[in-house]
């Protein structure tokens, strides 16, 4: 048995008493072939795009979102919010800096360009959402160099032993998402640490690699 997740695989253990539960990590969802564009780490620091993606259930990450950028701007801050994956019509504001993509389909070669554009030139990845972040899509942004605002779950504290190196949290009683933000535009140094480590907490998680562990379970 494999499991995508090591909380998971020691959950089984426990109830099942089965030596032969894996887990070789998650997979990046990103086709072998792309390639990252060859000045990422500078359109990183130069960027000042905040990225959503996530399903309708995570409508109040995205909400959280476009409320904290609106409060940066208002302080003078320069931001742009990018949204992918909720209709247009569940914002219910428009905004000049604002954008609602709605759902890009990968299959479709125009919305895959769109969305690893999208990827490239953000400067991070939100989903402040409780309980959960839209695992795969944080993967995703985070091969793409995107440090990730998140708010703490179990889950990521176990699947990322340092999760405060690639991962701005958003805590009770801890600094608001606004505040939190303008930390990430003003702080260059630490941002550029936590973009690049990002990048390689998740640059071995390929199907590519994770099926060398599957097959040699097979022999």
């Amino acid at each position: 048995m494999i499991t995508l997740f090591p909380n998971v695989r020691e959950y089984m253990i426990r109830k099942y008493k089965n030596p032969n539960i894996y887990c070789f990590g998650n997979v990046v969802n990103v086709d072998d072939d792309v390639v990252l564009p060859v000045d990422i780490r500078e359109r990183k620091l130069n960027s000042r795009r905040l990225l959503f993606v996530g399903q309708p259930f995570y409508l109040t990450g995205a909400l959280e979102l476009i409320a904290a950028a609106s409060n940066l701007r208002t302080q003078g801050y320069s931001c742009e919010v990018d949204i992918i994956g909720i209709n247009p019509d569940l914002i219910e504001v428009e905004y000049e800096w604002l954008t609602v993509h709605g759902y890009l389909d990968k299959q479709k070669a125009d919305d895959k360009h769109k969305y690893y554009e999208l990827l490239s030139n953000a400067r991070l990845f939100v989903n402040t959402t409780p309980g959960w972040s839209g695992f795969q899509a944080l993967l995703e942004a985070m091969y793409f160099h995107n440090p990730i605002v998140v708010r703490p779950n179990e889950s990521l504290s176990n699947y990322f032993t340092n999760l405060t190196a690639v991962a701005y949290l958003v805590e009770e009683g801890g600094l608001g998402l606004s505040s939190l933000l303008a930390e990430t535009l003003t702080d260059s140094d630490r941002y550029q640490k936590m973009s690049d480590a990002a990048r390689k907490a998740v640059e071995s998680s390929t199907w590519n690699n994770f099926m060398t562990e599957f097959s040699a379970l097979l022999r």
